[in-house]
């Protein structure tokens, strides 16, 4: 439940924490001088995409785990049931079947998000399950800032997270 002592906590850490977006410059007003300058000799950029593709080809040989494999087998060393994290996630069956049976099964953000309340997870460990994935927190993000607030707190119920997201107009975690 979210209390009046935790809310005021949490719109302390939100306005401390929450960036504002700031738009971009108009497209006519930039500098045709800079984009000059920004040139690179054709003999750099190809040397370049040369090494990216050796460094991708090597990296992909190394990391041969799917993310749902990885998932699966970091519930299993946790010793976390993957059916009880569905349920503490407000996940359907659906999630776990995916998960089971799709070896390129990359969830969402969002069900991340919820997963890592669902394995009651440690703010460092949310961030490198969430890194796994391909994502990260946004400080631009009122969902990612209020999340990282609960995890900074060792708040992990679902019920109390959500009520304070649908406090500040954002999509509750779960299904």
């Amino acid at each position: 439940m979210l209390t009046k002592e935790l809310l005021e906590q949490l719109n302390a850490y939100v306005k401390q924490n929450l960036r504002e977006r700031h738009p971009k410059p108009p497209r006519d007003g930039f500098d045709i001088q800079f984009e000059q300058e920004l040139y690179l000799p054709r003999k750099i950029v190809c040397e370049c995409r040369i090494e990216f593709k050796v460094l991708d080809g090597r990296l992909a040989k190394a990391d041969e785990e799917t993310f749902a494999e990885y998932l699966l087998r970091y519930m299993n060393e946790r010793g976390a049931d993957p059916v009880e994290v569905y349920k503490r996630a407000h996940l359907n069956r659906r999630f776990l079947s995916k998960l089971r049976t799709n070896r390129k099964y990359k969830p969402h953000k969002h069900t991340l998000l919820a997963i890592a309340f669902g394995l009651e997870l440690s703010l460092d460990e949310a961030e490198d399950l969430l890194d796994r994935a391909g994502y990260s927190f946004s400080p631009y993000d009122a969902e990612d800032v209020i999340a990282k607030f609960f995890f900074e707190q060792g708040i992990h119920d679902l019920f109390t997270v959500n009520e304070a997201l649908d406090r500040y107009g954002c999509k509750i975690l779960g299904g």
